[in-house]
């Protein structure tokens, strides 16, 4: 801090992607605060540390997108203290010993059933329209809940790039892009040195599976209320996971599931037909994701 003339340093929680779930090589404010649920802030000074964190844990504040960047300049400017960039991660420098390595999950091409244009076809409505690009139709398995891989795409008038880890480009990607006039560059290479070029960014959409837990609370009710059973969390999260998964093109999950008991009877910490239950799951799949 004293070499980059800063007296604080903010850590947020997110990766260069924003992204809300991340790889644990990117779990920086987790490093170097000990403080390892998904929300949080670390700012540290000369003489202290401090972490802000909402009461769930479920909301993050996003100090370093551009918004939120631009309010923070502004509050700090009203009493005389300056918002600065720093050109270099100063927890990476500090994280030596210990740091998982990046993921490696290969990369796969998403069939056309599921993308619903090719990715010549999607290139060419973005030069059109000049706003949000169009995918290049490749999946992976970097982030946690997310079939996604971390990479970049840069999409000029007359040519596209990807930035990705080049070691995850599988023969069938590779193919894939070189069909869709895609060029594949190594992750690392910083986008600030291409110049006179636009950068968008993908909308992912995806299709919701209308009934796909009818089987689930089916069981649920009839265990609790035919058969009066008294279920724990766990019992109840291992049936919803084993029903999404048994389902034609499951991935994985969304998102950790979140289990709320409403202790009503005396039973609280069971489920049972005398407390309330609040469910929030999801799951991700080839045709989309569910929330």
């Amino acid at each position: 801090m004293s070499e980059s003339g800063v007296q604080a340093y903010i850590v947020p929680s997110e990766d260069a992607h924003q992204s809300e779930f991340i790889a644990e090589c990117f779990t920086r404010r987790a490093y170097i605060s000990g403080f390892t649920r998904s929300a949080g802030t670390a700012v540290i000074t000369m003489e202290k540390a401090a972490l802000w964190t909402d009461v769930s844990g479920s909301e993050t504040i996003s100090l370093i997108l551009h918004d939120g960047a631009e309010e923070l300049r502004r509050t700090l400017s009203a009493k005389e203290i300056q918002l600065t960039f720093v050109d270099r991660n100063l927890i990476d420098e500090i994280w030596l010993d210990g740091r998982p390595c990046p993921p490696k999950s290969p990369l796969r091409v998403h069939d056309m059933i599921y993308a619903g244009a090719d990715v010549a076809t999607k290139l060419s409505d973005a030069r059109k329209k000049l706003s949000a690009a169009g995918s290049t139709g490749i999946r992976g398995g970097d982030v946690p809940h997310s079939p996604v891989a971390y990479a970049y795409t840069l999409v000029e008038m007359d040519k596209a790039t990807l930035f990705t880890d080049v070691s995850k480009v599988t023969p069938d990607v590779e193919m894939h892009l070189e069909n869709s006039s895609v060029t594949v560059k190594e992750y690392s290479v910083p986008l600030s040195t291409i110049q006179s070029s636009v950068v968008f960014f993908a909308i992912v959409t995806g299709s919701f599976r209308a009934g796909m837990l009818v089987e689930f609370w089916a069981w649920l009710k009839v265990k609790i209320v035919t058969e009066k059973a008294k279920l724990t969390e766990v019992e109840v999260g291992d049936e919803l996971l084993c029903s999404r998964s048994n389902k034609e093109g499951f991935l994985e999950t969304s998102f950790d599931t979140i289990f709320v008991l409403t202790v009503l009877g005396a039973n609280g910490a069971l489920v049972d037909d005398e407390n309330l239950l609040l469910l929030d799951s999801g799951a991700q799949y080839t045709d989309g994701t569910t929330i």
